[in-house]
């Protein structure tokens, strides 16, 4: 039984994590331009008008050098986002509270649905793990996916444990099975790869029915209860496919995937991604000293709270079998952020396998062995919490002012002079449409051949970037003295150039300026 003592804890280690949060979020953003793509999106459904995203995302994507990413993104997160944009408008800091809200929730539910696996000493020491962590707590500065969607998998897999394996209700079996497809339906608006969920809990429930049929053979009276369970055990799918058919009669797609990526699989790719991804989440630690070893530690460790617990949480082995295979197989890397929904469960079976080694057979030696376990993790505790806090405060003393990306004032000055001095229906060539299109309201692509520029009506070249998603500087000095294209603007960060390709050339230079 737990103590309020302990909730009391929780509540303290959450409020402060919330401050840590208010702390670390910054008045901008980083370049992605996934960011600005969810925001369009999010905004078309506040204008009843997701069609007009469509529509202009695909002029973007489809005249780019190449398809940098699908013409709409599951409209999941977008539409999650879109309250927040009726509020908030273009505010960013307003933007990213959606992050912030699911992350702490999430901080919520690893509390509520780990208090049966652990001891409320070591369960606090799971929830320390991330709400401590100054990685997951850098990504509340991102408009992403990625924590709605660590929210919702990880309800998910806890209630098919509950309802599949340890047939525990909340409300009633219909009702609950009806929430849980509505949930997995809800990860997957968010991101595809939701659709593991389900597939986690068909291979459950399947596991589950083959050990109710061996019971069941030394027991016959209970068969005539078999053709209850299966139709119970359907309902879930039932609730998804509704959900997800209605879904997909409100908002129009846009090729909501990445699936044509699974083209370029090869062994090279198989191979290279798998170790990749064995070592990724050795970031999870970053920010303590020698955080690989900390890691590698880790794996003996989660390896013996697998063994100790499979019989009853094969559904979670299951999920993080099934992630970790989709994501050896996929060619495009995304770093630690994609095996998100994975390591609450990896870290509670570290923690399962941390309480296995304490046990003794006297006290001193209980005592002991505990002590062997706690400093290792308290160590990691104390670098998160200096690493987290140190974040904020420099965040706040610099006034939460990002010093690169598209919200700093050369950016923001640049996005300005294209407002004010280009025609509504111009064509920006820049590295990052989406980015151009939301902050400008103008028609963005992305070229990197000098064959392509044609497309476009002007070019914003950005100074500090590679020239990987824009044209070589050597281009535009072979432009300019083809007289194809001129310069209009400058700042320490940018340029931009008025291009004639078959027109009549642009000859006058407006707002230059150092």
């Amino acid at each position: 039984m737990r103590k309020p003592r302990h909730t009391v804890l929780f509540f303290i280690l959450l409020g402060l994590t919330a401050v840590i949060i208010f702390c670390t979020v910054t008045n901008g953003h980083n370049w992605g331009d996934d960011f600005a793509g969810y925001i369009l999106q999010a905004k078309s459904i506040t204008q009843l008008d997701p069609r007009g995203f469509i529509d202009a995302n695909s002029f973007t994507v489809k005249n780019s050098s190449y398809a940098f990413g699908p013409i709409a993104y599951p409209w999941g997160f977008p539409a999650l986002l879109a309250p927040f944009y009726a509020v908030f408008g273009m505010n960013i800091v307003g933007l990213k509270l959606l992050g912030v809200i699911s992350f702490l929730i999430f901080i919520i539910f690893i509390w509520l649905g780990f208090r049966k696996y652990h001891s409320p000493v070591w369960l606090f020491c799971l929830v320390c793990l991330f709400a401590l962590n100054p990685t997951l707590l850098s990504f509340t500065d991102q408009i992403l996916s990625d924590f709605p969607f660590l929210l919702l998998s990880t309800v998910s897999v806890l209630l098919t444990g509950r309802l599949i394996i340890e047939k525990r209700n909340i409300i009633s079996p219909i009702w609950d099975y009806i929430l849980l497809g509505a949930i997995i339906a809800g990860a997957f608006f968010i991101r595809t790869n939701g659709f593991l969920l389900l597939i986690s809990l068909a291979i459950t429930q399947f596991i589950a029915l083959i050990l109710k049929l061996k019971q069941s053979d030394k027991h016959p009276s209970r068969r005539q209860d078999f053709l209850k369970y299966l139709s119970i055990n359907l309902i879930p799918y039932i609730s998804f496919f509704c959900i997800v058919l209605t879904w997909e009669a409100i908002f129009p797609q846009g090729g909501t995937s990445h699936l044509s990526a699974l083209n370029a699989v090869s062994l090279e790719v198989i191979r290279n991604n798998l170790n990749y991804y064995i070592n990724m989440p050795a970031e999870f630690f970053k920010g303590v000293p020698n955080y690989h070893v900390f890691y590698f530690a880790s794996i003996p460790v989660a390896i013996a709270g697998v063994v100790k617990r499979y019989r009853l949480d094969y559904h979670i082995v299951i999920y993080i079998i099934l992630t970790f295979t989709l994501y050896i197989f996929w060619p495009l890397l995304q770093g630690i952020r994609f095996l998100f929904p994975i390591l609450p469960f990896y870290f509670s079976f570290v923690i399962t396998g941390l309480e296995i080694f304490q046990g003794g057979q006297t006290n001193t030696e209980q005592k002991l062995r505990r002590w062997i376990c706690l400093v290792p993790v308290i160590i990691v505790f104390a670098y998160f919490a200096i690493n987290s806090t140190g974040n904020a405060y420099a965040n706040m003393m610099r006034h939460r002012e990002s010093f690169t990306g598209p919200y700093t004032a050369s950016a923001q000055s640049m996005f300005s002079f294209i407002k004010s001095n280009t025609e509504k229906e111009t064509t920006i060539v820049f590295f990052k449409p989406r980015l151009m299109r939301m902050m400008t309201d103008r028609k963005s692509i992305m070229l990197r051949r000098k064959d392509e520029l044609s497309r476009g009506d002007y070019l914003c070249l950005y100074l500090l970037a590679p020239a990987r998603d824009q044209v070589s500087l050597d281009t535009i000095q072979s432009l300019s003295d083809e007289k194809t294209a001129f310069l209009i603007y400058e700042n320490s960060e940018f340029k931009i150039y008025k291009l004639t390709f078959n027109k009549i050339p642009f000859m006058n230079r407006q707002g230059m300026h150092q």
